[in-house]
């Protein structure tokens, strides 16, 4: 494979990542992107990820509540283990221990995802049913977020 192979023009980049050329002139200006100016023209790494997608899809936080904002949901990590959570404590705990049991306190990257293995729903719907204390409506997920060890599920009307 030649390097040739391995580069790309505004115009490749914009219809590949679904972007104006000036939208990925200023990225690539800005640093968000590998790119190099030579003369009047950006050559960019096809080998990278869209820009648009990975800004709108990551989050990096210390503390859960700011994932998107509320203040409860429920973390099923990936071994199965639940709990519905206060982001200001879980079951009682302090939130410093409720965002330490996932890795928080440091820099711990989420992605938001749109859909999460169907017994991780199961188990996470099932929890944040048994919170509603017998309420008439079933809890509706908002977001999901996923990390390395664990997914984050919030649910409407509980901000």
């Amino acid at each position: 494979m030649s390097v040739l192979d391995q580069i790309m023009g505004v115009k490749e980049a914009g219809e590949l990542w679904g972007l104006s050329a000036d939208r990925v002139k200023a990225i690539c200006q800005s640093g968000e992107v590998e790119a190099k100016k030579i003369g009047k023209t950006w050559i960019i790494d096809k080998n990278q990820p869209n820009p648009k997608r990975s800004k709108n899809k990551m989050l990096i936080v210390d503390q859960l509540i700011g994932l998107n904002g509320y203040e409860s949901g429920v973390i099923v990590f990936k071994d199965g283990e639940g709990f519905v959570v206060n982001w200001s404590g879980i079951n009682g705990l302090p939130r410093l221990f409720g965002d330490a049991i996932i890795g928080l306190g440091e820099k711990v990257e989420f992605v938001k995802i749109s859909k999460a293995p169907n017994d991780v729903l199961d188990k996470a719907t099932g929890l944040a049913l048994q919170e509603q204390n017998g309420a008439d409506e079933e809890p509706v997920i908002d977001e999901i977020f996923e990390c390395n060890d664990c997914y984050v599920f919030t649910f409407e009307l509980w901000n």
